[in-house]
């Protein structure tokens, strides 16, 4: 049996009559359900708080006798006590002083059949406790027990238990993105994201709470209120960072509008509850639209995580704008709808979850990410290469041999190719510590072109830069160089062979580092270049003679020394000495302890 339509309503605390049950209309006027119990008692009384009785007078057939029936009132803003011919049937809610709102809470209440006068007129009687917005919505009608089972089922789940298991699924993320922010303060995505699932905890709460704020329906009002600002003004933060939206302005706008509403609220009187509620359902909305502009922004400008959340984005902001919608159905006491559809049912819930599958993708998605590049790091340390990483490992290789290419570049000699000032007393001083720590002896060489300032005043420069390079091709196939890949793939100069090493000292002098190499062999080794110097020719000058002088300074293992200057001192006076016997020659001096 259908019963919305025309109801009698009565203003007041007290009944108008006797006994619930009697037939007496006088001082009752009509309402039609659903409908919006406080717009009336504003137009009668100009107060949209109050206590109002709703009746309604319906006929039960016949062949209705001696079966039970159960009653479907909607939902009832905020608390009711129900009768059925005088007989009080259920009540949801509590009434002021110890006022608890339940006005999500879908009205489901059991007749036996003995109440019931079948081929009678009956009486259905609710007194109704409303604050700000006070109405019945939702189908009103009088069932037979097993379609009132299954649709007080349905109502259960859909208001209360599909709630909690909402805010089950968001109490883990919570507390697992405020620990992410504690470990990464300086991802304030994560601190957003968890005010946003605090501030919608409440939210969602309201819609299904079984139990009384503290401090009744006035604190209520307020938490939920504020709840609704903070999320909306977190969720445009959040996703700024998420996106990598730069919108310093609109972040500054967004706390301002926050810190402003807080003092507010806490001195709003319940007298001016629907103003405030107007000025948050506006400020609000219009922050829903500019969520859905980060949205689509992201998404064409091709942001990371763009595709895979703004979906699910989409949804929560959608969801909060139709909720926006109905508070403002609610407060402005106008029945919304849009080609047919009734702004009724609460989404946010609804967008809660797709906010939280979203997340949970995100994060899915992120932890996959770090995997493959842990496998990708551990992979490239092993050099196993799998089919789903080889092109990053190309990229990788390819910057690595770019990273030793540009090293090489800036430790050379642009000329000689040879190992430039710097880099070569760099490499002196390694060698020289491998030398101590392993015992073993070293030699040091200086080279000098001998009257080479003539040559290329008589040549010219371009000519002495031939000779140079043809030097430094000595150099370089007359010793084994040390290598520096070697080095940058890992390894320890004492872990593979000994090196030698050569490079510019400057000008037209040029050094040696011989390791392993006792006063025999280093001489053998500087003679050798000694006398293929003197072999230089030069197809532009076939005259042209060329030569140089050495300086050898030998260190044998079992003699102290402090550091590898010593030895390039005594490598030059040994050079001293070369050109002082006629140059194109090799002179060694062995470094004594003194």
């Amino acid at each position: 049996m259908d019963l919305t339509g025309t109801w009698s309503i009565h203003l007041g605390e007290d009944p108008p009559w006797g006994k619930l049950g009697n037939k007496d209309k006088s001082s009752w006027e009509t309402i039609i359900l659903p409908g919006s119990i406080s717009k009336y008692s504003l137009e009668k009384t100009g107060r949209c708080i109050g206590t109002a009785w709703l009746r309604k007078t319906i006929f039960i057939p016949m062949d209705w006798a001696n079966q039970d029936l159960g009653l479907s009132l909607g939902r009832i803003s905020h608390a009711d006590e129900t009768f059925f011919n005088g007989e009080k049937i259920g009540s949801e809610g509590n009434f002021p002083p110890h006022d608890m709102s339940m006005w999500n809470i879908s009205r489901h209440y059991f007749i036996s059949n003995h109440m019931i006068r079948p081929g009678f007129e009956n009486v259905i009687t609710v007194r109704v406790w409303f604050h700000t917005y006070g109405d019945v919505s939702g189908d009103l009608s009088l069932l037979d027990v097993p379609s009132w089972e299954k649709d007080r089922t349905k109502g259960l789940f859909v208001r209360i238990i599909l709630n909690y298991i909402i805010i089950a699924m968001g109490i883990p993320l919570l507390l697992l993105f405020f620990l992410f922010y504690i470990q990464r303060p300086q991802s304030t995505e994560y601190l957003y994201y968890g005010i946003q699932l605090l501030c919608g905890f409440f939210i969602i709460f309201d819609l299904c709470s079984l139990w009384r704020f503290p401090g009744g329906i006035d604190v209520r009002f307020k938490i939920v209120a504020f709840s609704w600002i903070a999320i909306n003004v977190a969720h445009p933060l959040f996703l700024h960072r998420l996106y990598d939206l730069k919108r310093k302005k609109i972040e500054w706008f967004l706390v301002a509008y926050l810190v402003i509403s807080f003092p507010l609220f806490l001195i709003a009187k319940p007298a001016d509850f629907r103003e405030y509620g107007f000025l948050v359902v506006f400020v609000s909305g219009s922050i829903g639209f500019y969520n859905l502009s980060c949205h689509f922004s992201a998404l064409f400008l091709k942001k990371p995580y763009s595709i895979l959340f703004s979906i699910f984005g989409l949804t929560v902001v959608a969801g909060a704008i139709h909720d926006g919608l109905i508070y403002l159905s609610k407060l402005s006491y106008f029945k919304l709808s849009f080609l047919g559809y009734t702004f009724d049912n609460m989404l946010f819930p609804i967008g809660a979850a797709a906010l939280y599958i979203g997340t949970a993708i995100v994060l899915v998605y992120r932890f996959i990410e770090l995997l493959k590049t842990n496998e990708d790091l551990n992979e490239n340390l092993e050099n196993k290469v799998t089919e789903r990483t080889r092109s990053m490992i190309l990229i990788t290789e390819e910057l690595e041999r770019q990273n030793i290419k540009l090293e090489e570049m800036a430790i050379r000699d642009s000329l000689t190719g040879l190992y430039n000032h710097a880099a070569f007393f760099d490499r002196l001083d390694e060698i020289f510590m491998t030398s101590r720590k392993n015992k073993a002896p070293m030699a040091v060489a200086m080279i000098d072109v001998d009257d080479f300032k003539g040559f290329n005043d008589t040549y010219g420069h371009q000519v002495g830069d031939q000779v140079l390079m043809k030097i430094s091709g000595i150099l370089k196939t007359c010793i084994r160089e040390y290598d520096i890949a070697a080095k940058y793939q890992g390894h320890r100069m004492e872990d593979n062979r000994d090196y030698d090493l050569a490079g510019r000292y400057g000008g037209d002098e040029f050094m040696m580092v011989l390791p392993c190499c006792y006063k025999d062999l280093a001489i053998t080794v500087t003679e050798r270049v000694c006398l293929k110097i003197s072999q230089i020719s030069l197809d532009s000058h076939p005259g042209v003679r060329v030569s140089g002088s050495f300086g050898v300074a030998v260190l044998n293992p079992d003699i102290s020394c402090p550091n590898s200057e010593k030895l390039v001192t005594l490598a030059d006076l040994a050079l001293y000495k070369s050109k002082s016997m006629g140059k194109n020659r090799v002179c060694c001096k062995i470094y004594e302890d003194r």
